[in-house]
C-alpha cells in the first residue's frame, strides 16, 4: 500500500470550469450526506476534497495524467494482472487495479477506507461502486443507437448528447409506467421504442413541410415512405410563350429581367417558375 499526499491547484482554466460545473449542479444537496459519483472528465482529488466539505462524498475513475497520482501507482510491466494497489489519505482512498497487463484503472473515493476486493478478477470495492452506479451504463446505453455525428461545433456535439441522454431517460419512464409494453421482443424493445420516438417528433415537421406546394419527387417519395399524406402536387403553368421564344416574366421587377419560355394557361402572359402556381 501506498500513502500519497497532494499540494497546490489544478493550474488549469478548464479543469477549474469543470470543477465549478459540478459544484453548481450538486448545490441543492450540500450537507445531505449523499454521495457523487463521475467519471475521469471531472474527477480530481481537490474536487473530492471541496465535495467533503460540504457534507458531499465522492466516487469516480481517475486520469493518470492527474499531477496527484504517484508514479508507482501507475501501469507498468512488473505488475500481476487483477491485482490492486491502494493508496490512503486521512480522507480519501486512491486505488490502482490492474485489469490487462500493462493497463490499469485508477479510481478515487471520499467514501470507501479499506482495502476490500470481490469476484474471481478481485476487482476493488471502489471500482465496483463506481461502475454500478451508471456513469458508464449510461454512456454504453446512450453510445449504442446515437444521433451524434463528428462535428467541429461544440454547440451541435452537446445537442447530440443532449438528445442520446434524453433518449435513455424517456425509455426508462416508458418502461417503468408500461412494464409489459413488448415484451415478447426482448432485447429489441429499446430499439422498438426508439424509431417510434423519432417517428413522432418528425412527423409534425413533415406534416407542415408536405403542405409545401412544389415539392421535388424525390422528397415527396421519401415522405410516401414514412407514411405522410401528401396532398395532390400542385400544377405549374405549362403552355409555352408564342413560339416558344424567351420572354421576361411579366410579374418579377424589370431589374432582375428574368426571362422564361412557359406562360401562365390562362392570361397567357410569360411566367417564371417562382410566380406560377
Amino acid at each position: 500500500m501506498v500513502r500519497f499526499t497532494w499540494e497546490g491547484n489544478l493550474g488549469s482554466k478548464e479543469k477549474l470550469g469543470r470543477e465549478r460545473i459540478v459544484k453548481q449542479l450538486v448545490a441543492p444537496w450540500r450537507r445531505s450526506g449523499r454521495n457523487v459519483t463521475a467519471d475521469n472528465f471531472v474527477t480530481s482529488i481537490p474536487l473530492a476534497e471541496d465535495l467533503l466539505k460540504h457534507g458531499l462524498t465522492y466516487v469516480g475513475t481517475i486520469r493518470s495524467n492527474k499531477p496527484h497520482i504517484p508514479d508507482a501507482m501507475k501501469a507498468n510491466s512488473t505488475r500481476q494482472v487483477n491485482s490492486s494497489l491502494f493508496g490512503f489519505n486521512d480522507q480519501a482512498t486512491l486505488v490502482s487495479y490492474v485489469p490487462k497487463e500493462k493497463q490499469d484503472v485508477l479510481a478515487l473515493s471520499t467514501m470507501h477506507h479499506d482495502d476490500q476486493v470481490d469476484g474471481d478478477a478481485q476487482k476493488p470495492e471502489i471500482i465496483l461502486y463506481s461502475t454500478k452506479s451508471g456513469v458508464d451504463n449510461l454512456d454504453h446505453l446512450a453510445t449504442m443507437y446515437t444521433s451524434r455525428r463528428k462535428v467541429n461545433r461544440w454547440p451541435v456535439a452537446l445537442f447530440g448528447n443532449v438528445v442520446d441522454v434524453g433518449a435513455v431517460a424517456a425509455f426508462v419512464i416508458w418502461m417503468g409506467k408500461f412494464p409489459q409494453w413488448k415484451i415478447s421482443e426482448g432485447k429489441r424493445r429499446r430499439r422498438l421504442f426508439l424509431s417510434e420516438l423519432a417517428n413522432q417528433l418528425v412527423m409534425p415537421h413533415l406534416r407542415r413541410r408536405a403542405l409545401t406546394p412544389t415539392l421535388q419527387a424525390p422528397i415527396r417519395n421519401a415522405m410516401k415512405m414514412v407514411g405522410v399524406d401528401l396532398p395532390p402536387p400542385v400544377q405549374q403553368a405549362q403552355a409555352l410563350t408564342s413560339a416558344g421564344k424567351r420572354k421576361r416574366c411579366h410579374l418579377c421587377p424589370c431589374g432582375i429581367d428574368k426571362k422564361v419560355r412557359l406562360a401562365c394557361d390562362r392570361c397567357k402572359q410569360p411566367v417564371c417558375p417562382s410566380h406560377s402556381v
